[in-house]
């Protein structure tokens, strides 16, 4: 296939791609070497989507990072890495990880906390302690956040 034909066709399918879902500059790549397309035409596809703002990390990046933050009440760990499995750079990740302060971490963690005690009310206190304990840490919180926000269950549970 000519240079112009893959060109045309590797631009098909991106838009396709990009229909679909965001992507990275990262998986965009990684997506058009899997279909097959020669390095030179993915450079220039590459370069094409992000000229005009079809492929933008940043933009992408604040997606991602205002969903598992806002919406997930994810940690910083589970933030970062989601947004480095998606191909984010580690500039842009941890530009917006700083936006997290340790207290607002250790808020959602408590507030997940006070949650779940409430839907787990029927279980075991140990059971209970245990389950919250290993979502958490799945969340992403830090060990020291998640210790903190336990602390608050303790002090619940023996009052």
């Amino acid at each position: 296939m000519a240079e112009g034909d893959q060109l045309k066709t590797a631009w098909n399918t991106s838009l396709r791609m990009l229909a679909a879902s965001p992507k990275s500059i990262h998986e965009m790549k990684r997506k058009l070497t899997r279909k097959g397309f020669a390095s030179a035409v993915i450079e220039k596809t590459i370069l094409r989507l992000t000229s005009i703002g079809y492929l933008n990390d940043e933009e992408y990046g604040r997606s991602l990072f205002a969903r598992y933050r806002d919406i997930q009440n994810s940690g910083r760990k589970k933030i970062q890495f989601e947004m480095r499995k998606r191909g984010i750079p580690s500039s842009i990740i941890h530009r917006y990880l700083e936006e997290i302060s340790d207290n607002e971490e250790y808020e959602k963690a408590a507030a997940f906390v006070d949650l779940m005690k409430h839907k787990l009310a029927d279980m075991p206190a140990q059971k209970k302690q245990r389950k919250i304990q290993q979502t958490l840490i799945r969340r992403g919180f830090s060990f020291d956040c998640v210790r903190e926000a336990m602390q608050q269950f303790y002090d619940d549970e023996n009052r």
